[in-house]
């Protein structure tokens, strides 16, 4: 564990009943297969001292660990190479993904303490924006529509990336039946279809689950 955490004074302050734990996934999974609970261990362990709820977030994206990409994930790079991540179509994300969302339900899913988690998976952080360069967006658009790297073709960057969105919120929803989930909500791209985009797993979400929620 590299940060310890039961000197955050929200512990100790009454103002404060629920706490948000963030961890990445690249900590929180730095090898395949071998997850390490060090840090979430220690917020439920201190929400049990002090009475207090736990609010998870876990970030994909951007922190997406090394060896998701060393086992063929396809990793997608910014026109000025300031964020490197994976697609949230790509299969050889989903897998490795759904798998660690799957061990995190098996930990705490039936713990009273968490109360909610954000749904990530399918964004460089936990907002829901994802290119914004017209570069980026081209290049976003012509990956969608390449049906070599193992994904569906789509007919564009955005029909691809809704796709991503979707099949994230759906494994949140599946995962945690009880437990609130929340979506940070940025267009996915600027103009219109990128806010109509965002608009496609918040209604699927709201669908999906009834603790389902929205947040800008």
């Amino acid at each position: 564990m590299k940060y310890d955490i039961s000197k955050e004074p929200g512990w100790t302050n009454k103002n404060f009943p629920v706490m948000l734990v963030r961890q990445t996934w690249a900590s929180a999974e730095p090898k395949s297969g071998e997850p390490d609970w060090t840090f979430f261990d220690q917020a439920f362990a201190l929400a049990d001292q002090y009475d207090r709820q736990i609010a998870l977030v876990v970030g994909a994206g951007v922190n997406t660990p090394q060896w998701v990409y060393d086992e063929g994930a396809y990793k997608f790079s910014t026109k000025d190479g300031a964020l490197l991540m994976p697609l949230p179509f790509d299969p050889k994300f989903q897998t490795p993904w759904a798998d660690f969302v799957h061990k995190l339900k098996a930990r705490y899913g039936s713990n009273k303490r968490l109360v909610y988690l954000d749904i990530s998976g399918f964004a460089p952080h936990h907002e829901s924006g994802f290119v914004k360069d017209a570069a980026d967006i081209a290049a976003l658009d012509a990956l969608a529509k390449d049906g070599s790297h193992g994904w569906p073709v789509y007919d564009s960057g955005m029909a691809a990336w809704t796709a991503g969105a979707e099949w994230a919120t759906g494994l949140f929803a599946v995962d945690f039946p009880n437990i609130h989930v929340f979506l940070g909500g940025l267009p996915p791209r600027p103009r219109q279809d990128g806010t109509n985009a965002a608009q496609n797993p918040t209604a699927f979400g709201a669908g999906k689950h009834p603790l389902f929620g929205f947040a800008r």
